[in-house]
């Protein structure tokens, strides 16, 4: 521009969560049952000592809630021997019948923390 300011930080945030369930109550919003995704914000800072823009950057913490969209497992993971952090294991799994696979699937294992 003309001015030849710096580039400014963003100084706010913004979110919204696109439900992917079909069953709308009559006020076209979901009820909490329905839910598939919920999002909180759990920290929200304006770092006011940057100074070099007269935006001062934001950043926020978030946390994200899903919900399974099936009751029973596609896969069926089958550990071989002990399973152990300190060992490797062989791990075999079997899927259901109808479910469409391709050489390009993969399996992640994470860690679950639930919070109380």
């Amino acid at each position: 521009s003309e001015k030849k300011r710096k580039p400014a930080w963003t100084d706010r945030i913004l979110w919204r969560v696109k439900n992917l369930c079909q069953h709308a109550s009559k006020e076209g919003e979901f009820s909490e049952e329905e839910q598939t995704i919920s999002i909180t914000l759990n920290n929200y800072i304006s770092h006011m000592s940057y100074g070099i823009s007269d935006h001062k950057p934001v950043t926020g913490t978030f946390g994200l809630e899903l919900k399974p969209l099936l009751t029973d497992p596609l896969v069926t993971l089958n550990p071989e021997g002990e399973w152990s952090a300190a060992h490797d294991v062989v791990i075999s799994y079997s899927a259901v019948p109808e479910f469409p696979s391709s050489a390009w699937d993969w399996i992640g294992l994470f860690k679950v923390v639930l919070l109380h």
